[in-house]
Order: C-alpha cells, then sequence, then structure tokens
C-alpha cells in the first residue's frame, strides 16, 4: 500500500476535501467519501474504503457501508463515477 503523504497528495490533487484524525483520515467529494485508516506509528495506509456519505455502519445488523478497494487510485475512480450519477 502506499504511504499517507502520497494518498494525501493525490486526494488533493482529485479536488477532495480533507478531514484527518489519529488514525483515520476523511476525504470527501460530493456524495462520497474515501476513508483511509493507517497503521499507529508508520506512514502506511492500513485499509481504504469508499461510501456515500448518507451511507454508515449498523454494527446490530453486520452491515457495513461501502467497500473497500486496494489503492488509493481505485478508491478516487470509485468516489468520482459514483458522483456522476
Amino acid at each position: 500500500m502506499a504511504t499517507i503523504k502520497n494518498a494525501l497528495t493525490k486526494l488533493n490533487k482529485a479536488g477532495f476535501e480533507i478531514e484527518q484524525t489519529n488514525v483515520t483520515i476523511k476525504a470527501i467529494k460530493g456524495h462520497e467519501a474515501i476513508e483511509i485508516r493507517h497503521n499507529l506509528g508508520s506512514d502506511q495506509i492500513g485499509t481504504i474504503r469508499t461510501r456515500r456519505i448518507s451511507d454508515h455502519d449498523d454494527m446490530q445488523s453486520d452491515y457495513f457501508a461501502g467497500c473497500f478497494v486496494d489503492n488509493i487510485s481505485q478508491a478516487i475512480s470509485m468516489a468520482d463515477s459514483m458522483n456522476r450519477n
């Protein structure tokens, strides 16, 4: 997986608004969000997930919103294509 620094550069270049906490980065554009979790103490990305902003996880029914992707370019492409619909 890519580093957090590279992912932030690509997200900024693609026009996403970035919100960052200790372990999570949320990038929002239109109706889509890309959530990146990284390993503590590391600059490496752990997971990347895309989802609609209005769609949320429900732990009681084991529903997890969105889908996980392999890399940041795939996440940006998926978010952009969903925003066109």
